[in-house]
């Protein structure tokens, strides 16, 4: 009977483990069992990181990431009008090459997410910036309607990445609190790209210099330079996120609770500037809701 009762606590114990609820005003509210000393819960371990260089860091890099988006799609509004002399472009095709990059966005947005959720945000977002860049540059040296028309599909299938996982990867560092700040902080960059194109255009596109590259049957223009140009922002974020880490809470939800934790180290240290040995986590499990 003893040994009964022990086991019947143990199970008992177990559960209480498990949810922690009060009853308020005849609502019962669930709430999280206390953990023991060191380990966390992964939001309560992200708060003591606290909000500093890491987190402005980020939220610059992701501004300028859906600012890209806009620059690479709506740039080529701006090259239409002065590559007419070289491409000879009717209005139906000027029309199409107005809505190719959308079209790569639409059809590619669905499996961004998907491998973002399987494989990573920032293994998703890093090499489709760099791929983006890459087809950019190739477009620009185009003579012919059909061979870019294509690379601005793939460009926009690419790039499309980035603004497809970058709200889940930047929301995913920060805190309830500031989760909302910082997405309106990354949103207010991408309007301040959107006000600069048009600069951007109109120092680039009215220079008069051109480059005959006769072996490709091609004279390099501003134009294509312009092309080239809003391409740019994309790639050094992709650079950049060769050393800014993956999300912790990704991590932590595929297992990797060390990864985690050493993530969330590093981002201590850069906002405090203190030893990450002094990051009183040790450990961090999954919060219960």
């Amino acid at each position: 009977m003893c040994e009964f009762k022990d086991k019947q606590d143990s199970v008992a114990s177990e559960k209480t483990k498990l949810t922690v609820a009060t009853v308020e005003g005849g609502n019962v509210i669930a709430g999280q069992p206390e953990l023991s000393k060191g380990t966390e819960y992964f939001e309560s371990a992200l708060e003591v990181t606290t909000f500093g260089k890491f987190n402005y860091l980020l939220i610059l890099i992701s501004g300028v990431i859906l600012a890209n988006v806009l620059l690479e799609t709506l740039g080529i509004s701006f090259v239409l009008p002065v590559s007419q002399c070289d491409l000879n472009l009717t209005v139906y095709q000027r029309g199409v090459m107005s809505a190719i990059g959308f079209a790569g966005i639409i059809s590619s947005s669905h499996l961004w997410g998907f491998l973002a959720d399987t494989t990573g945000r920032r293994s998703i977002i890093r090499p489709t910036l760099i791929m983006g860049f890459v087809f950019t540059v190739i477009s620009s040296f185009s003579t012919n309607f059909w061979s870019l028309v294509i690379l601005r599909f793939l460009n926009g299938f690419c790039i499309s990445g980035g603004s497809a996982t970058i709200y889940a990867y930047l929301g995913e560092f920060h805190t309830e609190k500031n989760r909302s700040r910082a997405i309106m902080g990354s949103a207010f960059i991408f309007g301040v790209g959107a006000m600069i194109m048009p600069g951007i255009a109109w120092l680039v596109i009215n220079q008069e210099w051109r480059l005959s590259l006769t072996f490709l049957g091609l004279t390099y223009k501003p134009w294509r330079l312009f092309m080239v140009v809003c391409g740019i922002p994309g790639f050094l974020c992709g650079l950049s996120l060769f050393r800014i880490p993956e999300s912790p809470k990704f991590l932590l939800s595929q297992g990797q609770e060390e990864k985690c934790l050493q993530v969330l180290k590093d981002i201590y240290r850069f906002n405090t500037g203190k030893s990450k040995e002094t990051y009183p986590v040790n450990a961090i499990v999954k919060n219960s809701f």
